[in-house]
């Protein structure tokens, strides 16, 4: 009975790599790896992603009015009006029809949306998190460009196109950024850094409304560019982005022995704690 209470003190007394991580975790303040580097890749993912959801949500709201009146001017329903009876006619018609194709230009948005989100897995499996955000910006390029040359090419289908390039840019975006950050990032700061996408998306949208006025990018000859900024932050990410880490749990899958130290690339712990501590 002795040897037996020896063996149960011994066993009660034995680490764990999970007690470790809890008891360290109690210790940590709620700023503890909140690190330059960090902070750095949050910026990085966030700014590149989330202004993209937020910027094309507010974007049409502004220049509406200027944007249905270039639509009107491009189909042109009235050339084939000769009296006033069918003048009259075609004016109601052409109004009717430009409700419908703004209104598409407006939805679309969403539907590319739905579908960027669900590839969401698809994509952060076979290209990993960080490399699926990278090749995500192609989409954007590809928005700008229809959407920057629809005037010129006098196309408002154009704009369509571009609204759902642009939709499955932000529905990617949407399901990738959240989960790196919150792969990336310390367990004390996981719910912090979670709001960080929503809260871009907010500051865009704002950002969106004030270049919308007519006092800014509002206007006939401007409203074309006020599409085309969203490359800014595109271009922006390509820059910064491939300099930081990939997820962790993408090396866990590809079973590297060395892949959760990647998570100490932050400085925000030693090599041994991150082995302990890190989860897939």
């Amino acid at each position: 009975s002795s040897s037996l209470r020896v063996l149960r003190q011994v066993h009660y007394a034995r680490p764990s790599f999970e007690n470790i991580g809890m008891t360290e975790g109690k210790k940590e303040s709620t700023t503890s790896g909140l690190t330059g580097r960090l902070v750095f890749t949050i910026a990085a993912a966030a700014f590149g992603s989330a202004f993209q959801h937020g910027y094309n949500t507010g974007v049409v709201n502004a220049p509406a009015a200027l944007i249905q009146k270039w639509i009107s001017q491009t189909i042109d329903i009235n050339q084939t009006a000769e009296i006033n009876g069918t003048l009259t006619e075609n004016r109601g018609s052409e109004t009717s029809q430009i409700t419908v194709i703004w209104s598409i230009i407006v939805s679309v948005f969403c539907v590319g949306g739905m579908i960027g989100g669900s590839i969401v897995g698809i994509v952060a499996d076979r290209l990993g998190r960080k490399m699926g955000l990278i090749y995500n910006n192609i989409f954007v390029v590809l928005a700008v460009l229809c959407e920057c040359s629809a005037k010129w090419l006098q196309s408002y289908q154009l704009i369509i196109i571009g609204r759902f390039f642009i939709g499955l840019n932000s529905g990617l975006n949407a399901g990738l950024v959240p989960v790196y950050l919150n792969e990336v990032s310390p367990a004390n700061l996981k719910g912090a850094v979670g709001t960080v996408y929503q809260f871009v998306i907010t500051i865009s949208i704002m950002i969106s409304q004030l270049l919308g006025m007519e006092s800014v990018l509002g206007t006939e000859g401007g409203w074309p560019l006020l599409f085309g900024l969203t490359l800014v932050p595109a271009i922006i990410q390509l820059i910064t982005f491939p300099i930081c880490p990939e997820s962790p749990s993408i090396f866990s899958r590809q079973q590297e022995t060395n892949s959760k130290l990647n998570k100490c690339w932050f400085g925000f712990e030693e090599p041994w704690t991150c082995i302990v501590k890190w989860k897939p």
